[in-house]
C-alpha cells in the first residue's frame, strides 16, 4: 500500500510540475535543439554538450529554423522586439571556433544573410520550422 501511495505522490508531484514550468523542446539533430522554458517567447537554438548541458547559441526569440546535414539557419526577433529580424547561419561541417557560442555567423540583416548564403554556398535550404505565434500574433506550431 505504501508502494502505491509513493508511486501516486510522485505521478501528482510529476503532473504538478508541468503545469507550473511551461516548456518545450524539439531536437534538430545530436547536437542542437529549439528550447522555450516559461513560455514560448523564450525559444531559443541551443546545443548539447557531451555533458548534456545545454548552451543557448542563439537566445530568444527564435520563430523559425531551417537545417540540413550541412548548416543551421535561424531567423530571430531579439528579446522578442517585431520590429527586428536577425538571421543567423550555424555551419555543422566546419567549426569557425571551438567554442559552440562563436561557432556562429550572426546576427544579421536579411541582405548580409543573403550574401553569405551565397558566399556558403547554402542552396534550397528554406526554414522549415516556423512558430507562427512567435513570427506574428497567432501561434501555431508547425512540426
Amino acid at each position: 500500500m505504501k508502494y502505491i501511495l509513493n508511486i501516486f505522490l510522485f505521478v501528482s508531484f510529476c503532473s504538478l510540475q508541468s503545469c507550473l514550468f511551461d516548456s518545450y523542446s524539439k531536437s534538430i539533430n545530436s547536437k542542437y535543439l529549439l528550447s522555450a522554458i516559461d513560455g514560448d517567447e523564450n525559444m531559443s537554438l541551443c546545443y548539447i554538450t557531451k555533458d548534456n548541458y545545454m548552451i543557448a547559441v542563439v537566445d530568444r526569440t527564435v520563430f523559425a529554423v531551417g537545417y540540413n546535414n550541412n548548416f543551421i539557419i535561424v531567423k530571430q526577433h531579439p528579446k522578442g522586439n517585431k520590429e527586428y529580424t536577425n538571421y543567423f547561419v550555424i555551419p555543422l561541417i566546419t567549426n569557425i571556433s571551438e567554442f559552440p557560442s562563436d561557432n556562429i555567423y550572426g546576427p544579421m540583416n536579411i541582405d548580409e544573410f543573403e550574401k553569405l548564403k551565397i558566399k556558403l554556398d547554402i542552396k534550397n535550404l528554406d526554414f522549415t520550422i516556423v512558430y507562427k505565434k512567435l513570427e506574428e500574433n497567432s501561434f501555431i506550431r508547425q512540426n
